[in-house]
């Protein structure tokens, strides 16, 4: 059985896998097939209890990109070489496309906090949708996207590890797209936009189901270097 190099001395190449065993990698590799994408309120943990209640999970998703970008400004004072850095505020940003087909558009999902408040979005002055309980809803001119909204995802591996999640608070949409493309096999809505901040995520939300099988295919097949080890790491 291949080795782990834990150590810069203890390198061997020929025979070890680097930090950790990767002999199950299609197994604990981050998966879109086990990962969601979900909408809600602007501040992560709004209305207590029931704030996982009031996330939408997001369906149709093709992608999601989240983008984080500190500013750096490097300086030096008079009298040394040496350069410090000043810094700026981190500023995030998010990218995400869904099919476009029948059900609500992609604005009117990301936006279910406003719907969930029972907002008519038809009867601003502006208007985002042309009544109450319609599904399409758009016009970035309209008051509807002066309001911020949360939007998050967590990411699990096939044998149910949580490996991380992001919820953005306060994002604001800057951008909605499409394109009616002949012989396409599908049409998608693109929006892009910005956040206030992101809040890590655990797992809060879990698949429902679960499988023993897993833990018994690492306690045989790797006696003694289990994955989750590494979390109790000192390095």
């Amino acid at each position: 059985m291949p080795g782990v190099t834990t150590g810069a001395g203890t390198w061997k190449y020929n025979d070890d896998y680097v930090e950790q065993n990767m002999e199950l990698a299609p197994l604990i590799a981050a998966s879109p097939d086990t990962s969601l994408v979900f909408a809600g309120p602007a501040n992560y943990g709004a209305s207590g209890n029931d704030f996982v209640g009031r996330l939408l999970p997001l369906g149709m998703f093709q992608r999601i990109d989240f983008t984080q970008n500190q500013p750096l400004t490097p300086s030096k004072s008079i009298g040394s070489s040496r350069v410090f850095y000043l810094t700026g505020d981190a500023q995030v940003r998010f990218a995400v496309s869904r099919l476009w087909c029948y059900g609500r558009n992609l604005l009117r999902a990301l936006y279910t906090s406003v719907k969930q408040a029972r907002i008519d979005v038809s009867q601003f002055d502006e208007k985002a949708a042309i009544s109450d309980n319609s599904l399409f809803w758009m016009n970035l001119g309209s008051e509807l996207f002066k309001i911020p909204i949360g939007l998050g995802f967590t990411v699990y591996d096939k044998t149910r590890h949580h490996l991380g999640g992001v919820y953005m608070e306060r994002c604001m949409v800057d951008m909605w797209q499409t394109s009616l493309i002949t012989g396409a096999p599908g049409t998608a809505e693109n929006v892009t936009g910005i956040a206030d901040r992101p809040i890590p995520l655990g797992a809060t939300i879990a698949p429902t189901t679960t499988n023993p099988t897993y833990s018994a295919v690492f306690a045989a097949l790797f006696p003694g270097t289990a994955i989750q080890d590494i979390a109790g790491s000192t390095k």
